[in-house]
């Protein structure tokens, strides 16, 4: 995998192969490198070049990934902060508890934006172990909140999505991911 890459202009192009650069000739007291050792080391960097910047594209893709998914998952979860007097973190309410309160319909809404996030995770790379956690959460929640009456209150209290982000975002901290 080649990139075309910008070369420094005081650097001199050989005219029959303008894609490769021509080693200009060593200082007078100095033996000249073999022509095949060279070629090694100018193929070992471009090797090196391709290889950082493939994993800058990984990254890259693993954290639009992750802000898009942490975007659905704090709609769906923590939307709305109601502060509650003498106690330090505020009562988080999203959209999903208020899809919930639509028998069957609504519950199966909230899996089907919680399935988003686990997708955006798998097209970044995420094991399947841990995919496999996210979906049990996406389960358990839509489980929940089939319960008759006490499937509104768990809604409340149980956030799927920001547990199956926080399992993402620990993924993309393990593979060198810079996060905000």
């Amino acid at each position: 995998m080649c990139y075309n890459k910008q070369i420094p202009s005081n650097i001199p192009m050989n005219p029959e192969k303008p894609s490769s650069l021509s080693i200009p000739p060593p200082p007078e007291g100095r033996a000249e490198l073999p022509a095949k050792q060279v070629e090694q080391v100018r193929q070992q960097a471009e090797t090196a070049v391709d290889i950082i910047v493939a994993q800058s594209a990984t990254h890259l893709k693993i954290q639009n990934a992750l802000a898009r998914a942490t975007k659905v998952s704090t709609l769906l979860d923590s939307a709305v902060k109601i502060p509650i007097p003498f106690k330090k973190k505020p009562l988080e309410i999203g959209l999903d508890p208020v899809l919930g309160m639509v028998p069957v319909i609504g519950d199966f809404a909230g899996g089907i934006a919680g399935a988003y996030i686990l997708g955006e995770a798998i097209r970044a790379g995420l094991p399947k172990w841990e995919a496999t956690k996210m979906l049990f959460n996406i389960g358990l929640d839509i489980a929940i909140g089939l319960l008759p009456g006490v499937g509104d209150l768990g809604d409340f209290l149980y956030k799927s999505h920001k547990w199956n982000v926080e399992i993402f975002r620990k993924y993309a901290e393990k593979q060198g991911v810079k996060l905000p």
